[in-house]
């Protein structure tokens, strides 16, 4: 049956998923053209597990400096990691966002910006930080902001149009609520999604363009000066 069919292909896949992690065995899947089976599994598969495993196997491979040529260069590969983003299954938008975080930071990240340059796209980011409540999700939405930032060929591309949509305002707000998230009770697993949310500022701040914007709101003072006077020792 079906179902048969999909646990082994799950169970396959979580052992190729760590092996991966390895730069040799990732090289060895890639010779054999891992990436092509990926993408047509990512393509037709109705499966939300196997779509993640799929992403997260492209996620260990981008990892690898040496390998990200052989991504960008599969044939329709970098469209389809960019239509994941569209799912609404948290597990595969995290390995999305993972994916496309890596791959941002690259030197050929300008080929990840142009393929999310659209406007579903931009809209569907920020939607998706705006909105996310799982601590994970939010920390991978606003790491791949992060990464954008932190490209210069890439936040060329991308930034205009998601400061255009009011990202600091969108960033700036999401601070606001985890400072009240963390008056009201410490939650360990939410500080790695502040501690992103505080670095994406901070490279922000140091775009020329947006810099004045970002380091005069006064709004962000204030929440910089609350974190400063915080009683408890944290390490953001």
């Amino acid at each position: 049956g079906g179902s048969d069919l999909e646990k082994v292909w799950e169970d396959c896949g979580c052992i190729l998923w760590d092996l991966s992690a390895s730069e040799e065995h990732a090289q060895f899947m890639v010779q054999n053209l891992i990436l092509e089976v990926l993408l047509a599994n990512i393509v037709v598969s109705p499966s939300s597990r196997v779509t993640e495993i799929c992403l997260g196997i492209i996620g260990n491979i981008s990892c690898h400096e040496a390998l990200r040529g052989r991504i960008n260069s599969t044939n329709g590969l970098v469209g389809a990691v960019a239509e994941q983003l569209l799912l609404d299954d948290v597990p595969c938008l995290c390995e999305a966002c993972r994916v496309l975080s890596l791959c941002l930071k690259g030197d050929d990240g300008a080929i990840w910006a142009e393929a999310l340059l659209a406007e579903p796209f931009i809209c569907r980011i920020l939607w998706i930080a705006e909105t996310a409540l799982n601590p994970l999700l939010l920390s991978k939405i606003v790491g791949l902001l992060l990464a954008v930032s932190e490209n210069d060929a890439v936040s060329s591309i991308l930034l205009p149009s998601l400061m255009k949509s009011d990202l600091s305002s969108l960033l700036i707000n999401l601070l606001a609520f985890e400072m009240n998230k963390l008056r009201e009770e410490r939650q360990p697993e939410r500080f790695e999604a502040m501690d992103t949310i505080l670095r994406t500022l901070e490279a922000l701040s140091t775009v020329e363009g947006y810099s004045r914007e970002i380091s005069l709101n006064r709004t962000l003072w204030q929440l910089a000066k609350e974190m400063i006077e915080l009683p408890d020792k944290i390490e953001l």
